[in-house]
């Protein structure tokens, strides 16, 4: 499975990095296998799950079909680099 380092930027100024990993799980919105799982465990949620493919994410026990900003900022980052190796195959 693949795994990408993405920088996400906050409003305050600081920066924090996610590494994010293909998963082969199925999207609970639109059913396809375009998954990919966040790094970041928090003692309330299990790590947070990005589809790619229709911009929704969830992490158990929450499911957003609209996601934050932060959130959108991560999925098209990870597209932005997936979409380059794509052009750039090594």
């Amino acid at each position: 499975m693949k795994e990408h380092t993405i920088l996400k930027k906050y409003p305050a100024g600081h920066s924090y990095s996610y590494t994010m990993r293909q998963t082969n799980h199925y999207c609970p919105n639109c059913g396809k296998q375009t998954v990919w799982e966040d790094d970041q465990f928090d003692h309330n949620v299990e790590n947070t799950f990005y589809c790619l493919s229709c911009i929704t994410t969830w992490c158990m026990p929450f499911f957003r079909i609209s996601p934050d900003s932060e959130d959108i900022q991560i999925i098209h980052a990870l597209k932005t680099i997936l979409e380059t190796e794509k052009e750039n195959p090594k």
